[in-house]
Protein backbone atom coordinates (compact mmCIF):
# COMPACT_ATOMS: atom_id res chain seq x y z
CA UNK A 1 0.00 0.00 0.00
CA UNK A 2 1.26 3.62 -0.57
CA UNK A 3 0.39 5.47 2.30
CA UNK A 4 -0.10 9.18 3.44
CA UNK A 5 0.38 10.29 7.31
CA UNK A 6 -0.51 13.84 7.68
CA UNK A 7 0.95 15.43 11.20
CA UNK A 8 -0.66 18.13 12.68
CA UNK A 9 2.63 19.48 14.80
CA UNK A 10 5.99 19.42 14.53
CA UNK A 11 7.41 18.68 18.29
CA UNK A 12 7.09 14.68 19.87
CA UNK A 13 3.99 15.20 21.43
CA UNK A 14 1.62 12.01 21.96
CA UNK A 15 0.11 12.29 18.83
CA UNK A 16 3.15 12.92 17.16
CA UNK A 17 4.80 9.25 19.00
CA UNK A 18 2.04 7.33 18.02
CA UNK A 19 2.46 8.44 14.22
CA UNK A 20 6.31 7.66 14.13
CA UNK A 21 6.05 4.27 15.58
CA UNK A 22 3.15 3.69 13.11
CA UNK A 23 4.96 5.09 10.19
CA UNK A 24 7.76 2.91 11.05
CA UNK A 25 5.86 -0.43 11.83
CA UNK A 26 3.98 0.14 8.19
CA UNK A 27 7.52 0.89 6.39
CA UNK A 28 8.59 -2.37 8.03
CA UNK A 29 5.49 -4.21 6.74
CA UNK A 30 7.10 -3.25 3.23
CA UNK A 31 4.41 -0.42 2.59
CA UNK A 32 5.23 2.93 0.64
CA UNK A 33 4.97 5.27 3.47
CA UNK A 34 5.20 9.19 3.30
CA UNK A 35 4.76 11.86 6.38
CA UNK A 36 3.41 15.06 5.34
CA UNK A 37 4.01 17.62 8.08
CA UNK A 38 3.80 21.32 8.85
CA UNK A 39 7.21 21.92 9.24
CA UNK A 40 10.58 22.14 7.75
CA UNK A 41 12.54 21.68 10.95
CA UNK A 42 11.09 20.08 13.64
CA UNK A 43 11.57 17.08 16.19
CA UNK A 44 8.90 14.73 14.10
CA UNK A 45 11.00 15.01 10.85
CA UNK A 46 14.13 14.31 13.09
CA UNK A 47 12.46 11.17 14.60
CA UNK A 48 11.35 10.06 11.35
CA UNK A 49 14.46 10.70 9.99
CA UNK A 50 15.82 7.32 12.00
CA UNK A 51 13.71 5.21 9.45
CA UNK A 52 15.10 5.73 6.10
CA UNK A 53 12.33 3.70 4.54
CA UNK A 54 10.01 6.50 5.75
CA UNK A 55 9.41 9.41 2.68
CA UNK A 56 8.40 13.06 4.60
CA UNK A 57 7.07 15.88 3.40
CA UNK A 58 7.45 19.54 4.87
CA UNK A 59 4.62 22.30 3.47
CA UNK A 60 3.22 24.75 6.01
CA UNK A 61 -0.29 24.41 6.98
CA UNK A 62 -2.89 25.11 9.58
CA UNK A 63 -5.33 23.76 11.89
CA UNK A 64 -9.12 23.98 11.73
CA UNK A 65 -9.84 24.63 14.96
CA UNK A 66 -8.41 27.78 17.39
CA UNK A 67 -6.79 27.39 21.11
CA UNK A 68 -10.02 29.46 22.80
CA UNK A 69 -8.08 29.88 26.31
CA UNK A 70 -4.90 30.99 24.11
CA UNK A 71 -5.99 34.65 24.20
CA UNK A 72 -7.39 36.54 21.50
CA UNK A 73 -4.20 37.04 19.62
CA UNK A 74 -3.25 33.54 19.37
CA UNK A 75 -7.04 32.77 18.70
CA UNK A 76 -6.73 35.41 15.81
CA UNK A 77 -3.76 34.11 14.66
CA UNK A 78 -4.67 30.41 14.05
CA UNK A 79 -8.30 31.54 12.50
CA UNK A 80 -6.36 33.31 10.13
CA UNK A 81 -3.95 30.92 9.24
CA UNK A 82 -6.41 28.21 8.18
CA UNK A 83 -8.02 31.34 5.90
CA UNK A 84 -4.40 30.84 4.11
CA UNK A 85 -4.47 26.96 3.73
CA UNK A 86 -6.20 27.72 0.12
CA UNK A 87 -1.78 28.16 -0.10
CA UNK A 88 -1.15 25.35 0.97
CA UNK A 89 -3.96 23.72 -1.20
CA UNK A 90 -2.70 25.06 -4.32
CA UNK A 91 1.00 23.81 -3.10
CA UNK A 92 -0.45 20.09 -2.53
CA UNK A 93 -1.72 20.42 -6.03
CA UNK A 94 1.13 20.88 -7.32
CA UNK A 95 3.17 18.70 -4.96
CA UNK A 96 1.45 15.19 -5.26
CA UNK A 97 0.12 15.89 -9.23
CA UNK A 98 -0.32 12.70 -10.40
CA UNK A 99 0.21 10.51 -7.18
CA UNK A 100 -2.54 8.00 -6.46
CA UNK A 101 -2.33 7.25 -2.46
CA UNK A 102 -3.69 4.22 -1.21
CA UNK A 103 -4.60 5.39 2.22
CA UNK A 104 -4.14 9.52 3.73
CA UNK A 105 -4.41 8.92 7.40
CA UNK A 106 -4.75 12.48 9.24
CA UNK A 107 -3.49 11.88 12.49
CA UNK A 108 -5.07 14.53 14.33
CA UNK A 109 -9.15 15.88 14.77
CA UNK A 110 -7.59 19.20 14.45
CA UNK A 111 -6.51 19.09 10.96
CA UNK A 112 -8.50 18.88 7.60
CA UNK A 113 -5.74 19.19 5.52
CA UNK A 114 -5.75 15.56 4.94
CA UNK A 115 -9.26 15.32 3.82
CA UNK A 116 -8.21 17.69 0.73
CA UNK A 117 -5.89 15.45 -0.40
CA UNK A 118 -7.31 12.41 -0.23
CA UNK A 119 -9.95 13.97 -3.31
CA UNK A 120 -7.44 14.67 -5.18
CA UNK A 121 -5.30 11.31 -4.48
CA UNK A 122 -8.33 9.56 -4.87
CA UNK A 123 -7.32 7.61 -1.39
CA UNK A 124 -9.27 6.50 1.36
CA UNK A 125 -9.17 8.70 4.05
CA UNK A 126 -8.54 7.70 7.75
CA UNK A 127 -9.13 10.20 10.52
CA UNK A 128 -7.53 9.19 13.72
CA UNK A 129 -9.51 11.31 16.60
CA UNK A 130 -7.07 11.74 19.50
CA UNK A 131 -8.58 14.56 21.39
CA UNK A 132 -11.93 15.61 23.02
CA UNK A 133 -11.37 18.92 21.52
CA UNK A 134 -12.51 22.12 24.07
CA UNK A 135 -12.78 19.69 27.08
CA UNK A 136 -9.06 18.70 26.87
CA UNK A 137 -7.03 20.79 24.31
CA UNK A 138 -9.42 24.21 25.19
CA UNK A 139 -9.67 24.40 20.84
CA UNK A 140 -12.79 25.29 18.92
CA UNK A 141 -13.81 24.46 15.39
CA UNK A 142 -13.57 27.80 13.62
CA UNK A 143 -16.18 26.72 11.63
CA UNK A 144 -18.33 25.41 14.09
CA UNK A 145 -18.81 22.28 15.65
CA UNK A 146 -22.03 20.94 13.59
CA UNK A 147 -20.73 22.61 10.45
CA UNK A 148 -17.39 20.82 11.46
CA UNK A 149 -18.76 17.40 12.39
CA UNK A 150 -20.94 17.43 9.02
CA UNK A 151 -17.73 17.73 6.95
CA UNK A 152 -16.01 14.78 8.90
CA UNK A 153 -19.02 12.81 7.59
CA UNK A 154 -18.67 13.30 4.21
CA UNK A 155 -14.97 13.42 4.04
CA UNK A 156 -13.57 10.70 5.25
CA UNK A 157 -13.72 6.65 5.03
CA UNK A 158 -13.37 5.48 8.74
CA UNK A 159 -12.17 7.08 11.80
CA UNK A 160 -10.35 6.19 14.58
CA UNK A 161 -11.06 6.55 17.84
CA UNK A 162 -8.05 6.14 20.60
CA UNK A 163 -10.56 4.99 23.35
CA UNK A 164 -14.73 4.36 24.05
CA UNK A 165 -14.26 7.63 25.76
CA UNK A 166 -13.83 9.31 22.98
CA UNK A 167 -16.18 7.45 20.74
CA UNK A 168 -19.18 7.97 22.87
CA UNK A 169 -18.06 11.95 23.30
CA UNK A 170 -18.50 12.67 18.91
CA UNK A 171 -21.65 9.60 19.37
CA UNK A 172 -23.87 12.51 19.00
CA UNK A 173 -22.51 14.16 15.89
CA UNK A 174 -20.72 10.85 14.26
CA UNK A 175 -22.62 7.95 12.43
CA UNK A 176 -21.52 4.92 14.60
CA UNK A 177 -20.77 2.81 11.94
CA UNK A 178 -18.22 5.77 10.69
CA UNK A 179 -15.72 4.80 13.59
CA UNK A 180 -13.65 2.04 15.51
CA UNK A 181 -11.56 1.84 18.67
CA UNK A 182 -8.14 1.27 18.85
CA UNK A 183 -5.97 2.23 21.43
CA UNK A 184 -3.07 3.67 21.16
CA UNK A 185 0.53 0.98 20.77
CA UNK A 186 3.25 1.99 23.04
CA UNK A 187 7.14 0.49 21.74
CA UNK A 188 8.87 -2.22 23.05
CA UNK A 189 11.31 -0.15 24.42
CA UNK A 190 9.63 1.15 27.05
CA UNK A 191 9.24 -2.03 28.82
CA UNK A 192 10.75 -2.34 32.08
CA UNK A 193 10.39 -5.35 34.43
CA UNK A 194 11.55 -4.42 37.74
CA UNK A 195 12.69 -6.24 40.56
CA UNK A 196 11.51 -6.52 44.45
CA UNK A 197 14.30 -4.32 45.31
CA UNK A 198 13.34 -1.33 42.83
CA UNK A 199 10.52 -0.85 44.39
CA UNK A 200 10.39 1.91 47.27
CA UNK A 201 13.95 2.07 47.89
CA UNK A 202 15.22 4.01 50.70
CA UNK A 203 12.21 3.79 52.46
CA UNK A 204 10.19 6.33 50.26
CA UNK A 205 7.11 5.94 47.78
CA UNK A 206 9.04 7.94 44.95
CA UNK A 207 5.71 9.35 42.82
CA UNK A 208 5.87 11.26 39.07
CA UNK A 209 3.67 13.50 37.71
CA UNK A 210 4.59 13.86 33.72
CA UNK A 211 3.52 15.93 30.96
CA UNK A 212 3.49 19.28 29.37
CA UNK A 213 3.22 21.51 32.72
CA UNK A 214 -0.06 23.50 31.87
CA UNK A 215 -3.20 23.91 33.42
CA UNK A 216 -5.34 20.64 33.26
CA UNK A 217 -2.78 18.59 33.50
CA UNK A 218 -3.33 18.34 37.08
CA UNK A 219 0.08 19.43 38.72
CA UNK A 220 -1.73 21.90 41.30
CA UNK A 221 -3.77 18.93 42.23
CA UNK A 222 -1.02 16.76 42.90
CA UNK A 223 1.05 20.08 45.47
CA UNK A 224 -1.90 20.03 46.68
CA UNK A 225 -1.78 16.19 47.58
CA UNK A 226 1.71 16.55 48.75
CA UNK A 227 0.78 19.43 51.37
CA UNK A 228 -1.78 17.16 52.91
CA UNK A 229 0.37 14.17 53.02
CA UNK A 230 2.52 16.80 55.17
CA UNK A 231 0.00 17.98 56.98
CA UNK A 232 -1.09 14.17 57.93
CA UNK A 233 2.44 14.13 59.68
CA UNK A 234 3.59 11.84 56.37
CA UNK A 235 6.81 12.16 54.83
CA UNK A 236 7.93 9.74 53.33
CA UNK A 237 7.50 10.26 49.72
CA UNK A 238 8.87 12.17 47.04
CA UNK A 239 6.81 13.91 44.24
CA UNK A 240 8.61 14.72 40.81
CA UNK A 241 6.99 16.62 38.73
CA UNK A 242 8.54 16.63 35.24
CA UNK A 243 7.66 18.19 31.76
CA UNK A 244 7.86 20.88 28.98
CA UNK A 245 7.02 24.27 30.41
CA UNK A 246 4.21 26.10 28.86
CA UNK A 247 3.65 29.27 28.99
CA UNK A 248 6.18 29.79 32.38
CA UNK A 249 3.47 27.51 33.84
CA UNK A 250 6.19 26.33 36.38
CA UNK A 251 7.05 29.41 37.70
CA UNK A 252 3.16 29.07 39.08
CA UNK A 253 3.60 25.65 40.30
CA UNK A 254 7.04 26.48 41.93
CA UNK A 255 5.58 29.23 43.66
CA UNK A 256 2.94 26.92 44.82
CA UNK A 257 5.27 24.70 46.36
CA UNK A 258 7.30 27.23 48.63
CA UNK A 259 4.09 28.89 50.26
CA UNK A 260 3.23 25.53 51.41
CA UNK A 261 6.91 24.75 52.21
CA UNK A 262 7.26 21.77 50.80
CA UNK A 263 10.81 21.82 49.11
CA UNK A 264 11.42 18.59 50.71
CA UNK A 265 8.96 16.91 49.34
CA UNK A 266 8.03 18.30 45.83
CA UNK A 267 11.23 18.68 42.88
CA UNK A 268 11.09 19.81 39.24
CA UNK A 269 12.80 17.86 36.71
CA UNK A 270 12.07 20.41 33.82
CA UNK A 271 11.73 18.30 29.90
CA UNK A 272 13.20 14.73 30.31
CA UNK A 273 14.71 13.13 27.24
CA UNK A 274 15.29 9.80 29.25
CA UNK A 275 12.25 8.96 30.87
CA UNK A 276 13.20 5.07 30.88
CA UNK A 277 15.83 6.28 33.79
CA UNK A 278 13.54 8.65 35.50
CA UNK A 279 10.88 5.71 35.46
CA UNK A 280 13.59 3.24 36.91
CA UNK A 281 13.85 5.71 40.15
CA UNK A 282 9.75 6.17 40.19
CA UNK A 283 7.62 3.86 42.17
CA UNK A 284 4.04 5.44 41.30
CA UNK A 285 3.04 7.37 38.23
CA UNK A 286 0.25 9.86 38.56
CA UNK A 287 -2.26 11.09 36.32
CA UNK A 288 -4.26 14.31 37.48
CA UNK A 289 -5.32 15.69 34.06
CA UNK A 290 -9.28 17.11 33.93
CA UNK A 291 -9.49 14.45 30.64
CA UNK A 292 -7.58 11.90 29.30
CA UNK A 293 -8.46 11.60 25.46
CA UNK A 294 -7.00 7.91 25.89
CA UNK A 295 -3.75 7.87 28.15
CA UNK A 296 -0.31 7.53 26.72
CA UNK A 297 1.69 8.39 30.11
CA UNK A 298 -0.90 6.11 31.52
CA UNK A 299 0.44 2.97 29.47
CA UNK A 300 4.06 3.90 29.58
CA UNK A 301 4.43 3.86 33.39
CA UNK A 302 2.58 0.65 33.37
CA UNK A 303 5.05 -0.77 30.92
CA UNK A 304 7.49 0.72 33.33
CA UNK A 305 5.93 -1.78 36.10
CA UNK A 306 4.53 2.01 37.56
CA UNK A 307 0.84 1.46 39.33
CA UNK A 308 -1.12 4.82 38.03
CA UNK A 309 -2.58 6.52 40.38
CA UNK A 310 -5.37 8.69 37.65
CA UNK A 311 -8.50 10.88 38.12
CA UNK A 312 -12.30 8.87 36.98
CA UNK A 313 -12.53 10.89 33.93
CA UNK A 314 -11.95 10.61 30.43
CA UNK A 315 -10.20 7.19 29.46
CA UNK A 316 -8.48 6.27 32.75
CA UNK A 317 -12.04 4.21 33.85
CA UNK A 318 -10.51 1.81 30.66
CA UNK A 319 -7.19 1.42 31.72
CA UNK A 320 -7.01 1.50 35.18
CA UNK A 321 -8.07 -1.81 37.07
CA UNK A 322 -8.60 -0.23 40.70
CA UNK A 323 -6.16 -2.04 43.49
CA UNK A 324 -5.13 -3.91 40.95
CA UNK A 325 -2.91 -1.86 38.61
CA UNK A 326 -3.52 1.54 40.03
CA UNK A 327 -6.71 3.24 41.43
CA UNK A 328 -8.69 6.33 40.57
CA UNK A 329 -9.74 9.65 42.69
CA UNK A 330 -12.55 12.18 41.95
CA UNK A 331 -11.04 14.64 39.47
CA UNK A 332 -10.18 17.96 41.09
CA UNK A 333 -10.35 16.35 44.38
CA UNK A 334 -6.85 16.92 46.31
CA UNK A 335 -7.75 14.90 49.20
CA UNK A 336 -8.60 11.43 47.63
CA UNK A 337 -5.94 11.76 45.77
CA UNK A 338 -4.01 12.26 49.07
CA UNK A 339 -5.44 9.03 50.63
CA UNK A 340 -4.72 7.25 47.87
CA UNK A 341 -0.68 7.73 47.77
CA UNK A 342 -1.28 7.35 51.69
CA UNK A 343 -2.17 4.04 51.00
CA UNK A 344 0.83 3.05 48.83
CA UNK A 345 3.60 4.67 51.46
CA UNK A 346 1.59 2.68 54.47
CA UNK A 347 1.54 -0.52 52.19
CA UNK A 348 4.64 -0.15 50.02
CA UNK A 349 4.13 -4.32 49.01
CA UNK A 350 1.10 -3.22 47.47
CA UNK A 351 2.70 -1.06 44.93
CA UNK A 352 4.88 -3.78 43.49
CA UNK A 353 2.17 -5.82 43.37
CA UNK A 354 0.21 -3.62 41.63
CA UNK A 355 3.22 -2.17 39.63
CA UNK A 356 3.36 -6.38 38.40
CA UNK A 357 -0.07 -6.47 37.27
CA UNK A 358 0.37 -3.20 35.37
CA UNK A 359 3.09 -4.61 33.51
CA UNK A 360 1.51 -6.85 32.35
CA UNK A 361 -1.65 -5.57 31.54
CA UNK A 362 0.23 -2.88 29.45
CA UNK A 363 2.28 -5.22 27.66
CA UNK A 364 -0.10 -7.75 26.77
CA UNK A 365 -2.68 -5.37 25.48
CA UNK A 366 -1.00 -1.88 24.13
CA UNK A 367 1.50 -2.72 22.26
CA UNK A 368 2.38 -0.95 19.22
CA UNK A 369 3.14 -3.99 16.85
CA UNK A 370 -0.78 -4.94 17.67
CA UNK A 371 -1.80 -1.25 17.17
CA UNK A 372 -0.03 -1.34 13.65
CA UNK A 373 -1.57 -5.12 12.55
CA UNK A 374 -5.06 -3.44 13.61
CA UNK A 375 -4.48 -0.38 11.74
CA UNK A 376 -3.14 -2.01 8.59
CA UNK A 377 -6.14 -4.62 8.59
CA UNK A 378 -8.69 -1.66 8.57
CA UNK A 379 -6.57 0.13 5.84
CA UNK A 380 -7.22 -3.52 3.83
CA UNK A 381 -10.82 -3.76 4.64
CA UNK A 382 -11.14 -0.08 3.12
CA UNK A 383 -9.34 -0.84 0.23
CA UNK A 384 -11.90 -3.92 -0.30
CA UNK A 385 -15.49 -1.80 -0.39
CA UNK A 386 -16.92 -1.08 -3.18
CA UNK A 387 -16.77 2.40 -4.05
Amino acid sequence: MKILYVAHEGKMGGASKSLAVLAGHMAEKGHDVTVLMPFEKCELKEQLARTPQIHTVSLFYSWWQYPARAGKVTSLAFIAGYALNWIAKLRLLWKFRGTRFDIVHSNSSVINIGAFISRITGAKHVWHFREFGEPDLGTRYIMGKKHSMNYVAKRTDRVIYISRAIQKYYGSWLDEKLGVVIYNGIGVDYLQMKEPEDSCRDGKVHFLISGALQKGKGQECAIEAARILRERGITGYEVVIAGRNINQYQTVLEDMVHRSHLEDQVSFAGFVTDMAALRRKSDVELVCSDREAFGRVTIEAMMASNPVIATDSGANPELILPDRNGMLFSCGNARALADCMEACIREPGKVWRMGQEAYRFASSGFSSEKNADLIEKLYIRLLQEKV
